[in-house]
């Protein structure tokens, strides 16, 4: 068993071989890979389609959301935070449009039911 939770021993096919614990890989992750071109129009696509799967209306293209995030961002954790952010952001436009368009004709039920209601107690007065 490995003394750490990081450490992986492996395994030998000779019984009289000890085990040996196997260093930890290094992370081969390039940190740089998110400034790259080809990455950033991953990002956009990415984006693009999830405008067009929730049939969002957001009033920017997706270009220039990622353009945004790639502009804000330090790191390539901060891109992704931001993305991350921008993809609700677009999955939620709708909801938040939709919302107030009920609140609104909620208001404009509320407000043709107050005017009805005092056009008919008017009648009933001028009786």
């Amino acid at each position: 068993m490995a003394d750490t939770e990081n450490e992986v021993q492996v395994v030998s096919d000779d019984p009289q071989e000890p085990v040996k614990p196997m260093e930890p890989e290094e992370e081969t992750v390039d940190t740089e890979e998110w400034k790259m071109e080809k990455y950033r129009i991953k990002v956009v696509e990415r984006i693009q389609d999830e405008i067009t799967k929730t049939e969002s209306e957001v009033t920017k293209t997706a270009t220039e959301l990622e353009e945004f995030a790639y502009n804000k961002a330090v790191s390539k954790r901060t891109y992704l935070d931001f993305i991350a952010r921008i993809l609700v952001y677009v999955a939620q436009f709708n909801e938040k449009k939709e919302e107030k368009a009920r609140a609104e004709e909620k208001g404009n039920a509320e407000e043709s039911e107050t005017v009805k209601q005092e056009d008919e107690s008017q009648e009933t007065t001028d009786s």
